[in-house]
């Protein structure tokens, strides 16, 4: 994903602007964070205090963890935001793209439309403000819970755990989606591209296909678009958490290098 390699780019500015000639250390750790921790990170990822013995996958995840680190110092708030999804009927999981843009419709058509209190969030003046995201695929397992019928179903494998930076101007909000599936309780994960929806807005077959298949770049045969036409998460769970925390959100990041992250840029592309 371009978002993914303009993060990775950014990273590496940063690593490049901050060494020190032969400090290993500092290499990995532009954000300055304090030794003992950091080499506590170290520690977590590979049982040892020694750069050398990380891969590049936790040299990146290390990167990110201090990005966030940096940003709680600067007064942000981090939240451990988790997003499971509905099985699809016809087959037993969702794809890879299928949960991201999921997601992604859920992100930006709801979730900071709701945090920010407007639907303009795009706009320069409030880009500051924005919460900075990083979202990363899992496929664990769940357990089985209950679906509005009183059945009991277990959740799609695919799922995302996101790290979530948000600014002192929006915490209190946040704050009001704490919890477990605190997302339906507050109506942010009804179907924005439901097909009410689009025939409100005189969506026709064409038109439809153009949202999800062009808009989105899915050319998958697989991808099914009725299953996104539905509630596509199932469940949530949203905590406070530390920057830390980005290790367990990011574990399964050498099966699942590519991450989305939210805001792609601080600049508005068009008007």
């Amino acid at each position: 994903m371009s978002v993914n390699n303009e993060i990775k780019e950014r990273i590496q500015r940063m690593i490049i602007q901050n060494v020190i000639p032969n400090n290993e250390s500092l290499k990995l750790n532009p954000y300055r964070v304090p030794r003992e921790e950091f080499q506590s990170w170290q520690y977590s990822l590979s049982g040892s205090t020694d750069p050398e013995m990380l891969s590049q996958t936790d040299k990146h995840r290390l990167a990110l963890a201090g990005m966030m680190y940096s940003l709680e110092n600067e007064g942000r708030t981090l939240f451990h935001m988790t997003t499971t999804y509905k099985p699809i009927k016809d087959r037993s999981e969702a794809s890879v793209k299928e949960v991201n843009v999921a997601y992604k419709a859920f992100y930006m058509r709801r979730f900071l439309p709701h945090l920010m209190g407007t639907d303009k969030y795009h706009k320069d003046k409030f880009k500051a403000i924005q919460p900075i995201c990083f979202s990363f695929v899992d496929d664990g397992k769940h357990r089985a819970v209950l679906n509005s019928k009183g059945e009991s179903v277990f959740p799609a494998r695919l799922h995302h755990h996101s790290i979530v930076a948000i600014h002192p101007d929006t915490l209190d909000t946040m704050k009001q989606l704490e919890g477990v599936d605190t997302l339906f309780e507050n109506n942010l994960i009804t179907p924005d591209y439901s097909k009410s929806w689009l025939i409100k807005n005189k969506f026709d077959d064409v038109d439809i296909n153009k949202i999800f298949l062009y808009k989105h770049q899915i050319k998958d045969p697989d991808f099914n678009k009725s299953w996104f036409l539905t509630k596509r998460i199932m469940t949530s769970d949203i905590k406070e958490c530390e920057a830390e925390r980005l290790f367990y959100a990011s574990k399964m990041m050498k099966k699942f290098p590519e991450f989305m992250s939210f805001p792609d840029t601080f600049k508005r592309r068009r008007n």
